[in-house]
C-alpha cells in the first residue's frame, strides 16, 4: 500500500519483522490521549494488538499520528499560521502556570 497507514499496516503484518509488544508510553516526548472510538473499532484495535503481539495503545497512537499529519496537510497556510499562533499561546500559558506552581514561598503563605 502506498499510504502511510497502508505502510504501517504492511509493517505490522510483516511476519519477518520482529515485533516489540511495547512502545514509548512514558517519556517526556509522548503525551497520552484519551479519545472515544466506536466499540467495534476498539475491539478491532484490541484484536490487531493480540494478533501481532503489540500494545493497542501503540497501534492507536501510530494511527492517530498519521491521521493528524494528514489532517494538518489539508489546512491552508492561514489556518496553519493560526494553529501555530494558538499553540504558542497555549505553550506560554502552560509555562506560566508551571512557573507559578513551582514558586517557592519561604513564608508558607
Amino acid at each position: 500500500m502506498s499510504t502511510e497507514i497502508g505502510k504501517l499496516m504492511d509493517q505490522l503484518c510483516d511476519q519477518n519483522t520482529p515485533h516489540n509488544p511495547s512502545c514509548d508510553l512514558s517519556s517526556s516526548s509522548v503525551q497520552q490521549v484519551e479519545a472515544p472510538i466506536a466499540t467495534d473499532m476498539y475491539n478491532d484495535l484490541q484484536t490487531l494488538a493480540t494478533i501481532y503481539n503489540k500494545d493497542a495503545n501503540c497501534i492507536g497512537g501510530e494511527l492517530l499520528t498519521i491521521a493528524l499529519r494528514e489532517a494538518f496537510s489539508c489546512l491552508s497556510k492561514e489556518q496553519l499560521d493560526h494553529l501555530r499562533d494558538v499553540r504558542q499561546q497555549n505553550e506560554r500559558q502552560n509555562a506560566d502556570k508551571h512557573m507559578e506552581e513551582q514558586r517557592y514561598d519561604a513564608g508558607c503563605t
